[in-house]
């Protein structure tokens, strides 16, 4: 029984051995310049309870090490082993260094085996301080001596709540220094551009007061600040200075918030709410969807399941990206202006992030040149949406400038209006007195008992025409005095007052109008009302007597009660399509023959101004259709 014991004893010790001769050994040599170290080189070990320690590996206490086979392991809750051989072939001291992939990960330990105990030992992860010389990117730095004819080995234990990497990377003096160095360009030119386009977006909210601005700063620096953490210097270089739980937790945060600006930054760039509603409420759900994954941290990072979150993340994340890139296709189809610098900055953030995506969840090996992708798309994508904000710097000056001629314009309306009301009201006197002076030949004629009919005629005719111009001067009157009006008032009477006023244009331009509303009591400012309805009309009647369609007939319909709709249409044909977006800008006239172009950019700004509204303008079948909407208190 002894000597079988014996047997067995030595059987499994001559395994043991086997399984250690199976791991290859690479070959060092002083002409080395690089050497991957991946699942071909590599020996791995699984510890789901993560209780191994190195000095049981050393004892041969685990005896599960087998051939990598993949590089990559997706979310796991055990830790992983790596185990690799180096040699020196030749009789002279080599120097390496060995860089190891290590942000993605909570925890890395690096053990240098020699003579079979630990020589060097070495631990990195996102909740340990490191050393900045320790610190390439996002790769542990560890500078490795094999002396002539030594052989090493290289053990390292990964703990993560993401996917794990166990590739690294063999350099020599000269390939590390120019690592180093395209490492300090790629990133040294990403953080200039991102800080140079935040200083300036800065100034650009403080000079123009746009909060789309101020958003994409927010964006801007959020993203940036992701992409550092990503590459390792934000641990390099702020673990001395914060506390590591900060930067931990910082990393799981910022993602979202990127997002959560960016869906705010498309819906008040391209101003969503009016010009795409569907999109608009769309991007709202998308703040909601990431500000409750926010949230869950709440829940998740107390609780010690990060796994859990981190699932979560990484396929919502590449869903936001899709959503991102989505919006900017329906901006570009719209045709709204910069839509397609945000597209193309959009597409590049998209491919972007999804080979950073692709990397992180370790569907894709990582490499130098995989690596700088990111910060050089970020960069691209940075300077194409800087572009699009410059349009929007454009497009607000020139609404500046429009808004301030518009308002010298309206203060010469607001001039000519008083002396307008002076002068009807002079016309008041004469009226009155023809009206006096008929009234005597009226009574004259009846004391005198004359009865000629022809004469009673022309009297009564005198009446109603001196009335109506009583009328027509008072409702002038009305509409150019310049006191404030906010009030009740009929509907209907209100239109056909209006109406009333454009009688000779109408009967001259043979225009058949067709009315579609009734007498409701509204309180809002009935003259601002009419200002823009007389302009309105009088526009549509002169394109009708210019075009001179078959049949030429003006629609004037209301609807509502609280929110009142009047539109009024016309069948001149309509407005040439790319000339919607500018029918309301100031001097853009949709008359040839004449026209200054102030009016319906005049109407526009009473509409939003003194009712509280909007005007809105489309084609239909038969011709342009302008619609006022606004509120009424009563």
């Amino acid at each position: 029984m002894k000597f079988f014991l014996q047997v067995l004893l030595a059987l499994l010790l001559l395994s043991n051995t086997a399984v250690a001769a199976d791991l290859p050994a690479v070959d060092i040599t002083p002409t080395l310049n690089q050497q991957a170290l991946d699942h071909s080189t590599l020996h791995v070990l699984i510890d789901p309870d993560k209780t191994a320690t190195v000095t049981d590996l050393l004892v041969n206490k685990h005896r599960e090490w087998h051939p990598a086979e993949r590089n990559s392991f997706p979310y796991t809750t055990a830790a992983v082993w790596s185990q690799a051989r180096l040699h020196n072939s030749s009789s002279q001291p080599v120097k390496l260094h060995l860089i190891n992939d290590f942000v993605a990960h909570d925890e890395v330990n690096i053990y240098l085996i020699r003579g079979g105990t630990v020589s060097e030992q070495y631990q990195f992860g996102d909740t340990r301080p490191i050393r900045v010389t320790e610190i390439l990117n996002r790769f542990a730095n560890v500078h490795i001596t094999l002396h002539g004819n030594e052989t090493i080995e290289v053990l390292t234990r990964y703990a993560s709540t993401t996917p794990i990497s166990i590739k690294m990377k063999l350099l020599s003096e000269h390939n590390y220094s120019r690592l180093a160095i395209e490492d300090l360009t790629i990133w040294g030119v990403f953080i200039g551009v991102t800080l140079a386009l935040v200083i300036y977006n800065v100034m650009m909210f403080v000079s123009l007061r746009n909060v789309a601005f101020l958003f994409y700063v927010l964006h801007s620096l959020a993203n940036g600040y992701n992409t550092l953490t990503s590459s390792g210097h934000v641990y390099a270089f702020l673990s001395p200075l914060l506390p590591l739980a900060w930067l931990n937790l910082s990393y799981k945060i910022t993602p979202s918030v990127a997002v959560i600006l960016m869906s705010l930054f498309i819906i008040t760039f391209f101003d969503l709410k009016h010009k795409i509603g569907w999109l608009y409420k769309l991007n709202l759900a998308n703040i909601g969807l990431f500000s409750a994954l926010l949230a869950s941290l709440l829940y998740f990072y107390p609780s010690g399941q990060l796994l859990l979150h981190n699932k979560i993340s990484s396929l919502l994340l590449p869903l936001a990206l899709l959503f991102m890139l989505f919006s900017a296709l329906v901006v570009a189809w719209h045709k709204l202006f910069a839509g397609r610098y945000f597209l193309i900055g959009a597409g590049i953030f998209f491919f972007t992030m999804l080979n950073y995506v692709l990397c992180f969840t370790g569907l894709v090996d990582f490499g130098s040149g995989v690596l700088y992708v990111l910060p050089t798309g970020m960069a691209a994508e940075a300077i194409f949406f800087a572009m699009a904000l410059g349009q929007k710097i454009k497009r607000i000056e020139a609404e500046r400038a429009e808004n301030a001629l518009l308002l010298d314009e309206s203060n010469k309306f607001n001039s000519t209006s008083y002396l307008l009301a002076g002068i009807l009201h002079q016309f008041k006197q004469p009226l009155i007195y023809l009206g006096t002076e008929v009234l005597k030949l009226r009574t004259q004629r009846y004391q005198s008992g004359q009865d000629d009919v022809h004469s009673e005629e022309i009297l009564g005719h005198m009446e109603s025409q001196i009335s109506g111009m009583n009328d027509l001067v008072g409702n002038f009157y009305s509409f150019y005095s310049q006191q404030p009006q906010l009030g009740e008032f009929d509907l209907q009477h209100a239109i056909d007052t209006v109406l009333d006023m454009l009688a000779s244009s109408l009967q001259a331009g043979k225009i058949k109008v067709i009315k579609d509303y009734q007498g409701q009591q509204l309180c809002a400012d009935e003259k601002a009302l009419k200002q823009i309805l007389l302009i309105l009309l009088e526009n549509t009647v002169s394109v009708l007597q210019e075009k001179s369609p078959d049949a030429p007939t003006l629609w004037l319909t209301s609807s509502g009660e609280k929110q009142v709709t009047i539109e009024v249409r016309d069948n001149a044909g309509g407005i040439d399509p790319q000339a919607l977006d500018k029918i309301f800008n100031i001097h853009y006239s949709r008359k040839q023959a004449q026209g200054l172009g102030i009016g319906l950019a005049l109407a526009r700004k009473l509409a939003e101004t003194r009712l509280n509204g909007s005007l809105t303008v489309h084609n239909e079948p038969s011709g342009a259709c302008f619609v006022l909407v606004f509120g009424s208190t009563y």
